[in-house]
């Protein structure tokens, strides 16, 4: 079918197009004037730095985050149902659980840059438009901040109870570990192992230099006893050693070593007790040389020495000497027992101490965790609870109402054109109608 066929088809019956678009005018005109008048307001706010960031996990961890879709997030809830209730009912326009069906929702819109935004909305007066808008402006801000409050105590609480699931086992091995450190010697038994083994060490050093003192003190006396000897085989005007000297007498010799060794342990008693291995050894070689000098007397008073006093002098103070290197390996030698035989003990208390420490370390690492968070998410809720990160900059206005000239023209021209189409899809109709009658009327009679 060609155009100019459609022509003659609407002109046929152009009547019915114009006649529905004047009723559509009509109808509009009508609504227009006799249905109800609303005033629209709008509101400015501005969304501050704060307002995109929200508080997330990362791992395991939560930090703050920017959102992503914080302007989709906040134009959804701008027009929201919830929104419109409760500034709706702030404003007095509906009564609290009153029926919300006609409640129109509120209306966003933002720049494609910056931080500020509009809100609007319909009211039945001026002023209840600007009071609509000014209370749904105040609960916007308040449940922006109020759902990431939720959040922010929700992952706190969340956090807390791990935190009392997680305590009970902590506490227990950290009454363990109290317990091993509370032992016999008291101390961590880690450091004390270390500190044993490293007496051990010095222990066996000392040995070691103890013995090299008795093998110079032996190989002395040896030497000394063997010249004793060949000089008391020789005549006196004969003999090599002379008295001479300061110390003329082995007597003298003896009384100097002893006061020696009674100020050496008097000075050992101001940082070291009685029992100790070295004051013990100094003790007996005290002893050991108040008896050589009790025989020593006796010999000047019987008159039995046959050498020289001063070659006398020297063996027994080389005697002295071995003996006290002896005892003095002596009592290393107890120390270094009594050291290994407690070593066995303190190495399994360690070793036990040890795997405490590494059951304890994941659960400290944890609550740690768990600590740090609960910091991050108590300072963002008290920044919430503080402050609003949604502020506004201009209070509601009234910017037009639904009966303006504008609004008027536009919904005319709407009508009209509504109508007109509706009335030219009408004469389509009737005239797909009319070719089908005729066609049916045009078939001839069955013979």
């Amino acid at each position: 079918m060609e155009l100019i066929e459609y022509y003659r088809i609407i002109r046929r019956r152009l009547w019915m197009p114009l006649t529905l678009a004047a009723f559509a005018l009509i109808a509009v005109s009508v609504l227009f004037v006799f249905g109800p008048k609303r005033w629209r307001s709008e509101g400015q706010m501005i969304a501050q730095p704060g307002a995109a960031m929200r508080v997330q996990w990362t791992g395991t961890t939560v930090e703050v985050v920017e959102e992503a879709e914080v302007w989709g997030t906040l134009q959804q809830l701008v027009e929201s149902r919830a929104i419109a209730t409760a500034a709706a009912q702030e404003a007095g326009l509906i009564p609290p659980g009153g029926n919300t069906a006609a409640l129109q929702a509120l209306a966003f819109e933002r720049a494609k840059r910056g931080a500020m935004f509009m809100v609007r909305g319909n009211g039945p007066s001026p002023d209840a438009s600007t009071r609509y808008v000014d209370a749904a402006m105040d609960k916007l801000a308040e449940m922006w901040n109020q759902t990431r409050l939720e959040r922010a105590r929700a992952m706190a609480a969340d956090m807390r109870r791990q935190l009392e699931i997680q305590e009970p086992p902590r506490q227990a091995l950290l009454n363990q570990v109290d317990r091993a450190e509370a032992g016999s010697p008291p101390g961590k038994p880690t450091d004390l192992l270390a500190w044993m083994q490293t007496q051990i060490t010095e222990n066996q050093g000392a040995l070691s230099a103890a013995q090299v003192d008795v093998n110079v003190a032996r190989d002395r006396l040896t030497s000394l006893q063997e010249l004793a000897r060949r000089e008391r085989n020789l005549p006196p005007e004969q003999r090599t050693w002379v008295e001479g000297g300061t110390v003329t007498t082995p007597l003298a010799g003896l009384e100097a070593r002893l006061a020696d060794l009674e100020a050496q342990r008097a000075r050992m008693l101001q940082g070291r007790t009685e029992s100790h291995p070295e004051v013990e050894a100094l003790t007996q070689d005290i002893a050991s040389v108040r008896r050589q000098l009790q025989v020593e007397r006796e010999r000047a008073v019987g008159g039995q020495n046959r050498v020289s006093p001063a070659l006398s002098q020297q063996i027994v103070m080389s005697r002295m000497e071995l003996a006290s290197a002896l005892r003095r390996i002596q009592a290393l030698q107890a120390r270094d027992s009594e050291l290994r035989n407690r070593l066995p003990a303190l190495q399994n208390r360690a070793r036990l101490y040890s795997e405490l420490l590494e059951r304890l370390k994941p659960l400290d690492d944890q609550r740690a965790s768990i600590v740090a968070n609960l910091k991050i998410l108590d300072a963002e809720a008290r920044r919430l609870r503080e402050s609003r990160d949604l502020s506004v900059v201009d209070k509601a206005e009234v910017i037009s109402t639904n009966r303006s000239l504008s609004r008027f023209a536009l919904l005319a021209v709407a009508g009209i054109f509504a109508g007109f189409i509706i009335g030219i899809m009408v004469v389509f109709l009737l005239h797909y109608l009319d070719v089908g009658g005729q066609s049916k009327d045009a078939q001839p009679a069955p013979a």
